[in-house]
């Protein structure tokens, strides 16, 4: 498998680190990016405003509505300003993954949200819920217009409802599961566990069931008839405590989630020890509703890359989102994912 989101920015820090000129060269060319393809977005709304198909025939025609538009949103004062203030009225409502409690998930993303406030002017609102599935419908409801996704929902609220990606941490590129056991436990590998109970996290977790039942079917691993008894805990903590207190013999969850809890105290690795670490792989992302404007998109963008460990008052935003910077993507970073989705989906219907 070719490794998912493996593409490294140019200009990135990490090629000449403590270079003042290269951390420079880095902004400007993540502001370029953001700066051209808030221009592309703005340009192709007009060209769709500018042409329409007609459904019975599929021909193509000038919009004369679109061109009137057009003129007057360029004509109104100040629409063809960069510096014109979005239209967006109220709060941003933010909807994150439920892969831990709601305790920490309020203490990882408030910062986050009061940094993103008084970067863009606008109030955002953090709005939690139980399960992944109900995160993703959220979202396809339009229930919610900012989402911390993993690469499977993000996939999936792409395709239904347009999803645009915005950016991800620098590790999100490279991401990785581990497979999880009592420290007492006497196996050496994978193939040591037949015939044991395992837990996977949600049914619509990257790093806690996707990627890792994909990894286990490329070692010729088939979940359902290599396993006992195979559960879904709906949390990457929840499969390591699971672990721990033996209500399963393996489990796998998030890398950086499990890295965390050992960091904490919140999980003891005289109780619990990595047994298997998977393949790396692209992963989270921040992504919008395709109807927030351009404009609001690229300042929401700019102000995620301002962001840096580097500044005192931006690692307190940074550090509970165990991130060092952030860096733009595009959907051709989760084109790989998408096709090991379809993969799956093609074998489950064949089984």
């Amino acid at each position: 498998m070719s490794t998912v989101g493996n593409r490294s920015a140019p200009g990135d820090p990490s090629a000449a680190p403590g270079s003042f000129r290269s951390v420079v060269s880095w902004k400007q060319a993540r502001r370029r990016y953001t700066k051209t393809r808030a221009t592309c977005c703005f340009f192709d709304q007009v060209h769709r405003m500018f042409t329409m198909t007609d459904p019975r025939t599929g021909d193509r025609s000038r919009s004369w509505f679109g061109l009137l538009v057009f003129g007057l949103l360029t004509a109104a004062p100040g629409c063809g300003s960069s510096d014109a203030p979005s239209a967006i009225h109220g709060t941003i409502r933010v909807g994150v993954l439920p892969g831990e409690n709601r305790d920490a998930l309020r203490d990882q993303f408030g910062p986050l949200l009061t940094y993103l406030g008084s970067e863009t002017g606008v109030t955002y609102e953090l709005v939690l819920h139980d399960s992944y599935e109900e995160f993703q419908q959220a979202f396809e409801r339009r229930k919610v217009d900012l989402g911390w996704f993993g690469g499977y929902t993000f996939a999936n609220v792409y395709r239904s409802s347009g999803a645009v990606p915005l950016v991800s941490r620098s590790r999100d590129s490279r991401f990785t599961s581990y497979f999880l056991v009592r420290t007492d436990n006497s196996a050496h590998d994978l193939n040591d566990m037949r015939g044991r109970r395992f837990a996977f996290g949600s049914r619509l977790s990257t790093s806690g069931h996707l990627m890792p039942r994909f990894f286990l079917q490329n070692r010729g691993i088939d979940p359902e008839s290599f396993f006992r008894e195979i559960r879904f805990t709906g949390a990457h903590d929840r499969t390591a405590m699971a672990v721990r207190d033996g209500e399963v013999d393996l489990g796998v969850a998030n890398g950086s989630i499990i890295d965390t809890m050992y960091a904490s105290g919140k999980l003891d690795p005289r109780e619990v020890r990595i047994l298997r670490v998977t393949p790396p792989f692209m992963d989270y992302v921040w992504a919008c509703q395709p109807h927030l404007e351009p404009q609001f998109r690229s300042r929401l963008i700019d102000a995620f890359l301002d962001l840096s460990v580097h500044t005192p008052a931006h690692k307190l935003v940074l550090s509970p989102l165990r991130a060092r910077y952030f860096v733009p993507v595009d959907i051709d970073q989760f084109k790989d994912l998408i096709g090991i989705i379809e993969q799956l989906a093609i074998a489950e219907t064949a089984g």
